[in-house]
């Protein structure tokens, strides 16, 4: 696009080059939705309600002014700890952050209010056009867009009008193609174009093997894979010990019935075992959550807990033997109508680095690639919940806490944060 391309833009915006996309589907073709024309359109009416005073030459002017050097920022679909790692390591190494989210996305655990503390501004939109006046208004160097699992389309739409903005990496955290089933196709078509379209990509490196050897999508060169990681500067280094001796186990997360959350709960009190079990959502009401309040009622050693804080959460942690991510062999519910074999196989957690900060082992029960590099190390079990052996997980506790120590650093976001700058630098080499 040529630099004076918007210069009429008052005068109904002169003449585009009108490029409905239409290799992926017709996305409202009928109505011009998907050229540059339409959306230049929407882009100046939002930049309108930013900026009263914004004109055609202003938005032209925005549009191609130079851009901060060292001046990141992050498109958030999707938060999770990651994103907040991510930031803070960043800024520790001097660059510039700041955030837009969509308004509408779950803020668990006030993920939002955290991750603030880390970026010079923060700004919620609501649709398309006012996330892209604000992207450009941003001035940033460089755009890291933590897509939302099951929406590629906004990031698809930039990526087909580069010359707008700055250089895109697209964060896949959850990729769908080959992890999840009966999902719309132009779902898995979005994502597919977005990782061979974007200037950089950052995809997790437990789903690296499965991506090259099995999927053989076609991908940027410009791709880097890091782990989920956790803050050294976060990390717990003195266990608070619990009194009497008795094994005790933490989750938090989701409460949904496909976890073997029940089946572990009787088995714990069965085995004298303390579980703790923080919900990411809070307690309403339903069937499920019901049987877990009659159950828990009937034994201290089942204690349901409110959401609480991250850094919080994992000075509780720090206080357990093992964090679980319990499943059991034949649970039903949305894991086996969702996800398919590769996702059971491949697929990681949040969790594993919460346990890591919090220098405690953890019990898995799928995710078996992940899974076996952590056991190599002794640091985690792979255990279903019917296979749970209560002494064997009290035996092994100390060593394994002392092994998660010893090796944690590999996982440090320290020491892997250097790939995604390379990343960055990489991406801004190109023309």
């Amino acid at each position: 696009m040529k630099k004076n391309c918007i210069k009429n833009i008052t005068d109904k915006l002169g003449r585009f080059t009108k490029r409905v996309y239409n290799d992926i589907s017709p996305v409202g073709e009928r109505y011009g939705r998907g050229s540059e024309e339409y959306y230049l359109k929407r882009i100046y009416r939002a930049g309108k309600r930013y900026d009263g005073t914004l004109t055609g030459e202003k938005l032209d002017s925005l549009i191609h002014e130079e851009r901060e050097a060292g001046h990141i920022l992050f498109v958030i679909g999707h938060i999770s700890p990651r994103c907040i790692r991510f930031a803070k390591a960043l800024k520790q190494k001097g660059y510039r952050i700041s955030a837009l989210y969509y308004k509408w996305m779950p803020n668990y655990s006030g993920q939002l209010s955290t991750i603030s503390e880390f970026c010079e501004s923060m700004n919620g939109y609501e649709y398309i056009e006012d996330q892209m006046y604000l992207i450009i208004k941003s001035r940033a160097s460089v755009v890291h867009y933590f897509t939302e699992w099951m929406n590629c389309e906004n990031a698809f739409v930039l990526l087909n009008m580069k010359s707008l903005f700055p250089k895109i990496i697209v964060e896949r955290y959850d990729t769908v193609s080959g992890f999840y089933l009966g999902l719309k196709p132009s779902v898995y078509r979005y994502e597919e174009k977005i990782m061979e379209m974007a200037d950089g990509l950052c995809l997790r490196e437990d789903i690296r093997e499965y991506l090259e050897k099995e999927r053989h999508l076609k991908i940027t060169p410009n791709t880097v894979w890091i782990q989920d990681c956790y803050e050294e500067d976060c990390m717990v280094t003195e266990r608070k010990e619990r009194s009497g001796g008795r094994l005790s186990l933490l989750y938090a997360g989701g409460i949904t019935r496909d976890l073997g959350l029940l089946e572990l709960a009787r088995k714990c009190i069965e085995n004298d075992c303390c579980l703790d079990i923080y919900s990411r959502t809070g307690w309403d009401a339903d069937d499920f959550r019901r049987e877990l309040f009659e159950l828990a009622g009937t034994s201290d050693l089942i204690n349901l807990k409110e959401p609480i804080k991250h850094d919080e959460l994992i000075k509780e942690l720090s206080s357990h033997d093992y964090g679980v991510i319990p499943y059991s062999k034949n649970r039903t519910g949305i894991a086996d109508t969702l996800y398919t074999q590769a996702k059971r196989i491949y697929a990681e957690t949040n969790k594993i680095f919460d346990c890591l900060e919090a220098g405690v082992p953890f019990v898995l029960s799928y995710n078996r690639h992940v899974g076996e590099i952590f056991a190599g190390y002794k640091m985690c079990f792979n255990l279903a919940v019917e296979d749970y052996d209560f002494e064997m997980l009290k035996k092994h506790r100390d060593e394994y806490r002392d092994n998660v120590l010893k090796y944690r650093h590999l996982w440090a976001i320290e020491n892997n944060i250097g790939k995604l700058i390379s990343l960055y630098e990489n991406a801004l080499l190109k023309q």
